[in-house]
């Protein structure tokens, strides 16, 4: 990163927010709208094996104010020294942290005991989300698999109020809040918006997951509308998705590459959760069809088709077929840790293969218009903007080479 020349974007920057703070008059000041926090999801360069500090380095090497930590593996100790040595970093730089976990579903197929049971689970994670400050823990139910599972989707949901419902007054008295993610094809939203009012919706909200909202059959927009009301952090990413033999496929993308309007998506996200942060968590390079023509598909809903269903195929049937990512060559033989940029350190002139970070070229966010004016308080610096939305793309450091040697090393799981 160059510093100097990052110093004089933050100069100019904030010289013409005082400028035009200075010249709106009163009753036009009250009304512009709140400027909407900006981070990364880690999970999109989770290959790079980074620590919390060095996660907190490249946020702020990004220009974020907000960084939501989804695992715990970053974390090098869970001792409250360790944790708020952390925190005073991320303080130090600016950085707002949100902080997560996975499964605190006991009856589902994700459910690991790698932090204990699922109540030592929780309580694990309140623990730690309080002591860095963030307002909430998100977790989830499980996936896809879920859906299959005996008594469905509808019993792991049951199940997991049941474990909520037990922890409430560890979380309340710590004033720390639980963010169900809508996670890799388990629930619709609709679905997730009865776990969250029977859970209590005082305590209990949701992260909302843009990308997946297209596996639970939805338009995404649809999906911003019914879970807004509940949303306190989120994951965010575009989609393409396209006709295919068996149904309708979806390839998730980097902002602006896919089919999600996002002046009208985030127009709606200040108006209704403006508090929440906007994190972006891309994950891209393969493509998953939903065989909606084939009565298998439909054993995971018992129910028949979603409400919404209608405009889900509207937004699929927009889309034009995108291919899958295609390994090349390593230069360097396994660098990963070494890419900066998306350029090879050993070769600079060989470009890496971008899956888990977002690609790199000028205005890969494809959200111009909302940086001129900053009308949705999305952006950051206009079109010189470092955070991907109207400017060089978010994620701009490669997240691992996925030649054969990469790939196996670092994986390719979700």
């Amino acid at each position: 990163m160059k510093l100097d020349a990052m110093k004089r974007r933050d100069f100019l920057t904030t010289a013409a927010a005082a400028v035009a703070a200075t010249t709106l008059p009163a009753w036009a000041a009250k009304r512009a709208p709140k400027r909407l926090r900006l981070g990364v999801d880690n999970f999109a360069v989770r290959a790079m094996g980074w620590n919390a500090n060095q996660l907190i380095d490249y946020a702020k090497e990004l220009r974020c104010d907000s960084l939501f930590i989804t695992d715990l593996g970053p974390f090098e100790s869970f001792q409250d020294k360790y944790l708020k040595n952390v925190k005073a970093y991320a303080d130090d730089q600016g950085i707002k942290l949100y902080i997560g976990s996975w499964s605190i579903c006991p009856t589902s197929p994700s459910f690991k005991d790698t932090w204990g049971t699922a109540e030592e689970h929780l309580a694990l994670g309140i623990r730690i989300s309080k002591t860095l400050g963030s307002p909430a823990f998100r977790v989830i139910l499980g996936s896809r698999r879920d859906r299959l599972t005996e008594g469905g989707i509808e019993a792991r949901i049951d199940d997991t109020v049941k474990l909520l419902k037990a922890n409430k007054n560890r979380a309340t008295d710590a004033g720390i809040k639980i963010a169900m993610e809508n996670h890799a094809g388990d629930m619709h939203s609709l679905e997730l918006v009865r776990l969250v009012e029977e859970a209590g919706k005082d305590w209990v909200g949701v992260n909302m997951d843009s990308g997946n909202a297209v596996w639970t059959l939805e338009d995404p927009f649809e999906n911003l509308k019914n879970l807004a009301p509940y949303v306190l952090t989120t994951s965010l990413r575009d989609t393409m998705a396209w006709p295919s033999e068996n149904g309708y496929t979806a390839a998730w993308t980097a902002m602006g590459e896919g089919l999600v309007d996002w002046k009208q998506y985030f127009a709606h996200f200040a108006k209704v959760c403006p508090d929440a942060p906007v994190c972006i968590e891309t994950i891209s390079g393969f493509n998953r069809e939903l065989a909606v023509k084939s009565d298998e598909f439909w054993k995971a809903w018992p129910n028949g088709k979603p409400k919404g269903y209608k405009k889900f195929e509207a937004f699929a049937k927009r889309g034009k077929p995108i291919d899958t990512f295609k390994a090349t060559a390593c230069y360097a033989g396994g660098c990963v840790r070494e890419c900066r940029g998306g350029v090879c350190a050993s070769g600079p002139d060989r470009v890496h293969a971008q899956h888990f970070a977002i690609p790199w070229r000028r205005n890969a966010g494809g959200m111009q218009s909302l940086s001129g004016d900053d009308s949705q308080g999305v952006s950051r610096a206009g079109r010189g903007n470092a955070a991907g939305i109207g400017g060089v793309s978010l994620g701009g450091v490669s997240a691992g080479c996925l030649c054969e040697r990469c790939a196996g090393r670092y994986g390719r799981d979700l």
